[in-house]
């Protein structure tokens, strides 16, 4: 495994913690990304993720930059997965 650095929407990580029911921001991460692997892999990727899967971002919380590459919007959410 990997340790790095990335930009978390809380809002999403805590609904994707409720869903998988998961304890820890690593493993419900790990749960989502394997879930969206199993989803893509089988045909099942909806439109939505795909689009996260193409640009990076949950659909709304995106803006583009000038050079059209998105850009996540800042969120003011407290982690609410410890």
């Amino acid at each position: 495994m990997a340790k790095m650095t990335i930009d978390i929407d809380y809002g999403t990580l805590a609904a994707a913690a409720r869903i998988f029911d998961t304890l820890t921001k690593a493993s419900t991460i790990n749960a989502a990304l394997a879930d969206a692997v199993k989803r893509r892999e089988s045909g099942e990727l909806s439109p939505s993720l795909r689009e996260v899967a193409q640009t990076g971002c949950r659909p709304g919380a995106c803006q583009c930059s000038p050079d059209g590459s998105p850009q996540a919007v800042p969120s003011t959410a407290h982690d609410p997965v410890g």
